[in-house]
Parts: structure tokens; C-alpha cells; sequence
């Protein structure tokens, strides 16, 4: 934990958003624990949805996969060299024989891509 918390990132964005205490007041008391559990994780996940900041990584991304330059206006061409030169080397750190680059790089896409595909659906 203390690596992803303090370790390299590039850009990032942090954000607390609005207290959920109300919310989980509001929960039935008669649900089971495992109904809570989701309950809870549910609202903690839909306040980070919303106050989800996206970077140039994220729709660049979404291009690659579905967009064909829908988000073209959301990066630039540095961005895009940077951005892909960033995947390459994380791709590079693989040790694996015989490793199927185009997946792992489809998946370096999807992780970044899919918030904003995610969005787009609200």
C-alpha cells in the first residue's frame, strides 16, 4: 500500500468527495452483513465514479480501443508519444518468454480506457 500511495505516478488527481454518512445511515437495518458490505462498497464506489478525473492517458486510451479519435481534442501529439512510450516500457518490465505484447497492451489500454467508457453510459 505504501508503494502505491508514495510511489511514481505521473499525473494524478486526489479528491475527497462528500461524506457518505448519511447514505449508509439510510441502509436497512434488517439486511444481512453481506448485504451491508455491498451496500456500503456500492456507495463508496458510485462517489468515486463521480469525482473521477480524466487525463490525457484515459481518452488517448479510449481512441486506441474503440474512439478512432473521438477524444483527438482531449491530447496531444507529445502526449500521445509520451503516452505510448510510457506503455512500452511498462510492457518491456514483462519478464515472460514468449509474451504476447499486443494483449498486454490491449490490457495497459483497457485498464486507462474503460472510466471513460464508463461515463459515457450515464
Amino acid at each position: 500500500m505504501e508503494t502505491g500511495l508514495f510511489g511514481y505516478k505521473g499525473r494524478i488527481h486526489f479528491h475527497f468527495g462528500s461524506p457518505i454518512n448519511n447514505k449508509l445511515i439510510d441502509l436497512n437495518p434488517e439486511l444481512n452483513k453481506n448485504e451491508i458490505t455491498t451496500k456500503v462498497a456500492e456507495t463508496i464506489d458510485e462517489e468515486i465514479f463521480f469525482n473521477y478525473k480524466f487525463y490525457p492517458i484515459n481518452y488517448l486510451s479510449y481512441d486506441k480501443l474503440w474512439g478512432k479519435d473521438k477524444f483527438k481534442n482531449k491530447y496531444t501529439q507529445e502526449e500521445e508519444a509520451a503516452i505510448m512510450s510510457y506503455f512500452q516500457k511498462q510492457i518491456d518490465r514483462i519478464e515472460l518468454p514468449n509474451k504476447d505484447a499486443d494483449f498486454l497492451q490491449e490490457k495497459l489500454f483497457e485498464m486507462y480506457a474503460y472510466p471513460v467508457k464508463n461515463h459515457l453510459t450515464v
